[in-house]
């Protein structure tokens, strides 16, 4: 693992200087003591030392070296050499004012506690943590009995006592004491006071060391707002506000915008500070790490060896700091395959820190596994299971019950991991069986820590946990397919299956249940109606923080850090008001919680006709797995990924896009083909008439009808060609589990109405409709431009079921939100945009409303705080079914936001579609539903007649026809 730099803010207390020593001689040492303090706080470390000592000088030839106000003088040296990062001074200068004043006021005064309070400063930075423990305490005894608890030098000292604990690693501990920090200063100080913005820091990074990035962002980003407003914009504070949320970003995998915090800082800091800093170390530690993501090795150990060299020449060579320079040249050696220098390296970390820490602790962790990993790549692996289980040991690992005492579950877990994979090597290497079932348990082990995690999580972190979840998996699937291989035993088959299922949308899934949770946990209603209005103000302000993103704003924008404290605010108290709903209402707590995923027996039992096939893949990175059930037999094969699936899923997308697709004949038919051979082939005979497609990754990209069956002769004989389709009739879902959800889903109130649509962008004469007008308008639905044929679709759809229809500036995204929850089936022919950034901010287009602040577009982020009772949404629209693809979540579209916001069945689209052609389709869609066809088997024969009524063969190209694609219950729907 990376070691990156994090910092964090110890408060020193101010006492009260020169008490009752107005004399003339000493006049002039008090306003060079001023002045002094006035150059530190504009950061001119050395005029302001000079002022100091000078200071000094004079008191102690007035008053004496044993005066307070020599101590006073002392007192400021030692914050002057904090700030230089010369910690060894500062202690020296801090020991001194705390002998004179407890010599000259006695040992229990307040202004020895700010002594004491800082020298536990020195101590802690200079990783003297039990030195440090001991001044704290004293301080707070001290201060405590003077003030009372509820007093700000006492926040103060329980704000330094948690950081001290947070470098031990005990992070509840730490935790502990910087709430009852914030609990005082939000009381006694105002909101925009700088000791919020530390403790908000301190809390940004112990919640990012827990896992929790989306609430170390939130924090950080409220310090830094704090920070510009009080300082300014080039302030060395402010930098350390920009390293943070560099360090939580990179782990989310942003390195560009990472790298531009990174910069941000290093330029604040080399300018703040003349000669060497620990801070300017800490900021080529952390560019460092982004050279070595991006496999830059040289550039990478021009950093850490710059970091290093700063900070030797200012702390001690066993300080905890030179950890983060050793561990990560290790790891450049590592990854160059130099192991025996990176073995070094690590060796060195691991001394720094038993030498600090003892044997628990999460850097002894990180150096047992980066020597794991390096015995590992040398396939030594019962070297590495060693050292692995030293990482596990050193995070205080006492079992799965005990997870909240384990300082860092989210490398714990990875560890595991690891551990099975050697495990696995072990078994490839020997034929041990032994090996495999202790692989299983360490794959099993990291599903339970990663199970615990995901409940003390928000959101973003959850996507973390969602990747990770999937390679657990993949190594699980793995390592029970192997199982299988050697016992013959289903019972692994079927293990392997429900490995692939727990990490199949599970985000959606969670949410879902939530979503369940409330409506059906018989909460009251005032309770209910405040977590509603909590959700509609967090949806308000993420659009406009995004919103404000998207125009150009930087995160760090003072207008975008205005909204993230307002929903830093809003989040607090949603969380607070869940907390509440958790531990007041049993049955909300079980239904939320309820996360069993449905098992093989499941599926043949609940879900399967007799002529139907589930087919479920896994893709990992070396395999893809393919689940085949049918009611009657149970398989799986192993797909081996020797072909470039990305690729070639790529090339299938590009070949059915409205700007390519004439133009890549030849290439759509090899591919076609290719995928069809590899993911279909493998299984064929196995294949029931109606398959239900369970999709992974990249697959869900992909409309499986329109793969080829055979090789193709003539490519521009496109209605001669065998589609699957011609086959297969073809319905898709995200997992087993959210369709058994979908079909049995309870609505919240059945809905009054059948039919509602909604065509934003026709903006014809609707009397014309009533003959039919037709319009040869042939163009994609391309952004916010009209779509002549949405007016005709929609019309003749109401005129064979009835129903309710809006046109244009009818068609409101305010209308549609008022109306959707009661009608069974909706319909939008609209303009759609997918997001592949931000699939939270993909988007269907209503009418535009002229002096509206409302931009008139329904995000999926919006579809999360709608309540719908449909049996069936039909998107009419471009890519609704398309978006970010989240590895190990899946495609974050907005047929999946229908999904949750309570639709049983969607009908969603892949790719920008053609007006005119998806018009005829709909059309034939639904007189099949009118007589009572199930969806997919509607929507097939849609297709079927589309291609067979075409007299020519240049509109059969899959581009018209291919993009829509069911999902969810396809069990008829009636009108």
């Amino acid at each position: 693992m990376t070691a990156r730099c994090f910092l964090f803010f110890l408060i020193l207390l101010l006492p009260g200087f020169l008490r009752g020593q107005e004399l003339a001689d000493t006049a002039r040492a008090r306003i060079l003591l001023t002045q002094s303090d006035s150059l530190l706080r504009k950061q001119d470390l050395g005029a302001a030392l000079e002022k100091a000592e000078l200071a000094k000088e004079s008191f102690a030839a007035v008053l004496g070296a044993r005066s307070m106000a020599a101590a006073d003088a002392w007192y400021k040296i030692g914050e002057i050499y904090y700030y230089w990062g010369k910690y060894k001074s500062a202690e020296t200068a801090w020991s001194t004012t705390m002998s004179v004043r407890s010599e000259a006021m006695g040992s229990a005064h307040p202004d020895v506690a700010a002594a004491c309070n800082a020298l536990g400063v020195a101590y802690m930075m200079q990783g003297k943590y039990y030195d440090a423990v001991s001044a704290y305490e004293k301080a707070l005894n001290i201060m405590t009995t003077a003030y009372g608890e509820l007093n700000s030098n006492v926040a103060a000292t329980y704000n330094n006592i948690g950081i001290v604990y947070k470098h031990q690693g005990k992070y509840s501990k730490a935790l502990q004491y910087y709430d009852k920090a914030l609990a005082i200063w939000k009381t006694a100080l105002d909101e925009s006071h700088p000791n919020l913005a530390s403790v908000y820091t301190n809390l940004g990074v112990i919640n990012y060391e827990q896992g929790k990035y989306d609430k170390a962002i939130q924090y950080h980003e409220m310090a830094l707002g704090i920070w510009l407003s009080a300082y300014g914009e080039s302030h060395p504070q402010i930098a350390v506000s920009y390293n943070n949320l560099g360090i939580v970003y990179e782990d989310q995998g942003k390195d560009s915008l990472a790298l531009q915090y990174y910069e941000k800082a290093l330029d604040i800091w080399s300018a703040a500070f003349d000669g060497p800093h620990r801070l300017v170390a800490q900021a080529y530690n952390n560019a460092g790490v982004i050279s070595l993501n991006q496999k830059n090795h040289g550039l990478a150990l021009q950093y850490f060896e710059k970091a290093q060299s700063i900070i030797l020449e200012v702390l001690a060579s066993s300080h905890p700091e030179v950890f983060a320079s050793y561990n990560n040249m290790g790891l450049v050696y590592a990854d160059q395959g130099d192991y025996s220098k990176a073995a070094e390296y690590f060796g060195k970390t691991l001394d720094i820190a038993i030498d600090e820490f003892g044997e628990t602790h999460p850097y002894i962790a990180d150096s047992y596994l980066n020597l794991g990993n390096v015995y590992y790549k040398k396939e030594e692996y019962e070297k590495a299971v060693q050292h692995y289980e030293k990482a596990v040991a050193a995070f205080n690992f006492s079992g799965l019950g005990a997870l909240r005492e384990v300082s860092s579950v989210p490398i714990l877990l990875a560890t595991f991991r690891q551990m099975g994979l050697a495990r696995q090597e072990q078994y490839s290497r020997t034929g041990g069986l032994q090996y495999l079932y202790q692989a299983e348990n360490k794959f099993q082990q990291a599903m339970a820590a990663l199970d615990f995690q995901s409940q003390i999580v928000g959101e973003d972190t959850k996507n973390q946990l969602a990747r990770e979840a999937h390679a657990i998996s993949a190594a699980a699937i793995s390592n029970q397919y192997l199982l299988h291989q050697v016992t013959d035993s289903s019972y692994h088959l079927q293990k392997a299956f429900d490995y692939s299922e727990r990490t199949k949308s599970y985000l959606l899934y969670e949410a879902m249940q939530e979503a369940y949770a409330l409506s059906f946990a018989g909460l009251p209603d005032s309770l209910l109606e405040r977590e509603y209005n909590l959700r509609q103000d967090i949806a308000f302000y993420e659009k406009q923080r995004q919103e404000s993103i998207f125009s150009g704003l930087s995160e760090t924008d003072t207008a975008v850090l205005m909204i993230s404290g307002r929903l830093f605010s809003l989040m607090s108290e949603h969380q607070a008001l869940k907390d509440q709903l958790e531990r007041d209402y049993p049955r909300y707590y079980g239904l939320k919680y309820n996360f069993a995923t449905i098992d093989v027996p499941g599926v043949r039992d609940r879900l399967l006709g007799p002529n139907q096939t589930l087919l479920e893949y896994f893709v990992g990175d070396s395999s893809i797995f393919a689940f085949v059930v049918n009611r009657d037999s149970f398989l799986v094969r192993e797909i081996k990924k020797d072909f470039p699936l990305d690729e070639w899923v790529a090339t299938f997308r590009k070949a059915n896009d409205r700007d390519h697709f004439a133009g890549m004949v030849r290439e759509y038919c090899q591919v076609a083909h290719d995928l069809y051979l590899k993911l279909v082939d493998p299984v064929a005979e196995h294949l029931k008439a109606e398959l239900i497609i369970i999709p992974d990754g990249v697959l869900g990209y992909l409309p499986f009808e329109a793969l080829l069956v055979d090789s193709v002769a003539n490519p521009n004989r496109w209605k001669n060609h065998h589609y699957l389709l011609k086959d297969k009739q073809v319905s898709y879902c995200y997992s087993a589990t959210l369709l058994q959800e979908m079909r049995e889903k309870k609505h919240k109130q059945e809905p009054a109405n059948s039919f509602l649509a909604f065509a934003p962008y026709y903006d014809g004469d609707t009397a014309l409709l009533a003959g039919l007008f037709r319009y040869a308008d042939e163009a994609a639905r391309q952004p916010l431009r009209p779509l002549p044929s949405s007016g005709e679709e929609v019309y003749g759809i109401q005129r064979l079921v009835g129903g309710d229809v809006y046109y244009h500036e009818q068609a409101t995204e305010e209308r549609f939100a008022q109306l959707a929850g009661g009608y069974r089936v909706l319909h939008l022919a609209t303009h759609g945009k997918a997001n592949d950034k931000a699939g939270d901010y993909s988007f269907l287009a209503f009418t535009e409303q002229k002096d509206s602040l409302e931009n008139e577009l329904l995000y999926v982020r919006d579809l999360y705080n709608l309540e719908l009772n449909a049996d069936l949404v039909v998107l009419s629209a471009c890519e609704t079914g398309i978006g970010e693809l989240r590895r190990g979540e899946g495609i974050v579209s907005l047929a999946r936001g229908f999904t949750y916001a309570g639709a049983k069945s969607i009908v969603t689209s892949l790719w920008s579609v053609a007006d005119e052609k998806t018009k005829d389709i709909m059309a034939a869609f639904y007189q099949n539903l009118k007589k009572g066809l199930p969806k997919d088997e509607a929507l097939r024969q849609a297709k079927l007649e589309y291609i067979d009524g075409l007299e020519g063969h240049t509109s059969a190209h899959p581009f018209y026809w291919s993009g829509f694609i069911g999902v969810g219950d396809m069990r008829p729907v009636g009108f």
